[in-house]
């Protein structure tokens, strides 16, 4: 917890990820690109791989970002290993929606 707020996790469907499983009290490491809607940021993440859901630690929260040289968007290399206070999915086209505070 760095006091920075709510992390939200967009899973676009063109990316084909298998949405996890998640309760409150799990862990999260996602990888993905940093984007702003409104006045948010939030993680896209690209590939399955982006997204760990686990019950127990993944580790020390560890992360670097670097902006992307041809669309000038951001890469978030964070691995997050932050407590999930509340399950954060988006999928384009409004099937699951529901608010996540996920702590990095």
């Amino acid at each position: 917890d760095d006091g920075s707020g709510v992390v939200r996790v967009y899973i676009k469907d063109s990316t084909v990820i298998d949405k996890p499983y998640m309760r409150v009290g799990y862990y999260a490491r996602v990888a993905g690109i940093v984007s702003q809607y409104k006045d948010e940021y939030r993680i896209l993440p690209r590939y399955q791989e982006d997204v760990v859901v686990s019950k127990s630690p993944l580790g020390s929260v560890l992360g670097s970002v670097t902006q992307l040289p041809e669309t000038g968007n951001w890469l978030l290399g964070y691995s997050l290993a932050t407590m999930i206070a509340g399950v954060a999915l988006f999928i384009v086209g409004g099937k699951v929606q529901s608010l996540a505070k996920a702590v990095c």
